[in-house]
């Protein structure tokens, strides 16, 4: 029999929307480097992290570039278990019985 070493899902906008999370996110790290910061979800729709931090600048604002990566990072880990959670289920369909996973997440389905 076969054996499973590696089980990967991707669940951001596939199995879980996330879209708020990283949204949400964003704007707490930018209102805690620069409370000024002003910028519409639209503005920044569809741009990874980097390129919404190049727009940012753009548009005159000053902040440290890390320290808003670093903190847009941190809030999304910190809410992460908000969108993902384990479910047995899943596990049961996606996973063999002789897999065992170090570590395992997978999303509930809502």
């Amino acid at each position: 029999m076969e054996t499973v070493n590696l089980l990967i899902l991707d669940f951001d906008g596939t199995l879980a929307d996330c879209k708020p999370l990283h949204q949400q996110a964003f704007r707490r790290a930018c209102t805690k480097v620069n409370n000024a910061i002003q910028y519409t979800d639209e503005e920044v729709e569809g741009m990874p992290t980097f390129g919404k931090i190049e727009h940012i600048k753009a548009k005159g604002y000053k902040f440290d570039e890390t320290l808003l990566m670093d903190l847009k990072q941190e809030y999304t880990m910190n809410d992460l278990s908000k969108y993902i959670k384990f479910d047995q289920e899943l596990k049961d369909i996606f996973v063999p019985s002789n897999f065992i996973p170090s570590p395992l997440a997978l999303p509930a389905l809502k």
